[in-house]
């Protein structure tokens, strides 16, 4: 799996540079929690939050409705994933 990372991710989670506005990360996916939408144009649809956990960190996740409903039968806790988007602060 490790090689596979490599290949896969721009850095580890604890090197993502502090300038980065963007990533892709590969790690197993903890505290997996669903809810519904309760506001919003979105509002009754599913959205996911996670935590993605390497060798070197965790990062928390955000996957909004459109996304989630494209890749809900792939995310499940302690399994290895790789992620790509946006940086917040």
């Amino acid at each position: 799996v490790e090689s596979l990372a490599r290949a896969l991710r721009t850095s580890t989670i604890a090197e993502v540079p502090a300038e980065a506005t963007e990533a892709c990360l590969v790690g197993l996916v903890t505290g997996l929690v669903v809810r519904v939408i309760s506001k919003g144009r979105f509002v009754g649809q599913k959205m996911a939050r996670f935590v993605i956990e390497d060798t070197t960190g965790t990062r928390g996740v955000v996957v909004f409705s459109e996304l989630y409903n494209k890749v809900r039968d792939l995310l499940q806790n302690d399994l290895v994933v790789a992620v790509r988007g946006k940086l917040s602060r």
